[in-house]
């Protein structure tokens, strides 16, 4: 089993090296982690939101060439990671490339977020994102996912309020919508 983790934020994954080291030990998994471009001592910026979605497909496809099975990855991402693991999945499923997905603390859509954090800026904010082709839209790539989904959230979380999360879109997906294998 391998587990591809993108970063929440712009974080590195530095960071978050303890519960990296947990989650290896208590799984018996092999963990890949990944800095955005521009952070953690990379070269670059993500004007677009294609660029980390990109990135993230080019590490996925390097994995599988080396010999690691599509149903055995799993990405996981906390917040704009979730947003991108969920991107990324996407875009492979068009590809029919089939991986598993653990998105934590999702939002439906970027937007959204940027409205209930920024509240003063959201219009400008919100529309400055959209020019430079920020949608990061969680909700709209659900019905393209095919493989297992561990979706984590949490009932009082100040930053992405449930109604507002992923397991929104997902508890109100129309009835056939979404090919996931499972969800849970």
């Amino acid at each position: 089993q391998t587990i591809v983790y993108f970063p929440a934020n712009f974080d590195i994954w530095q960071a978050s090296i303890d519960f990296l080291i947990r989650l290896h030990k208590s799984t018996n998994t092999n963990i890949h982690a990944i800095n955005y471009r521009g952070t953690g001592g990379s070269d670059g910026f993500p004007e677009v939101e294609d660029t980390l979605i990109n990135d993230g497909i080019a590490y996925v496809k390097n994995l599988i060439q080396s010999g690691v099975q599509p149903g055995k990855i799993a990405l996981f991402g906390g917040s704009i990671g979730a947003g991108v693991c969920l991107a990324v999945a996407a875009r492979l499923a068009d590809e029919n490339i089939v991986v598993n997905t653990i998105p934590l603390r999702s939002y439906k859509v970027l937007a959204d977020i940027i409205a209930q954090v920024l509240p003063v800026a959201a219009h400008s904010t919100a529309r400055f994102a959209a020019k430079m082709g920020w949608k990061l839209d969680s909700q709209a790539v659900l019905p393209k996912l095919r493989g297992h989904m561990i979706c984590m959230y949490s009932e009082q979380d100040p930053m992405v309020p449930v109604a507002r999360s992923i397991k929104n879109a997902i508890e109100t997906a129309p009835a056939g919508s979404l090919q996931l294998a499972s969800i849970e």
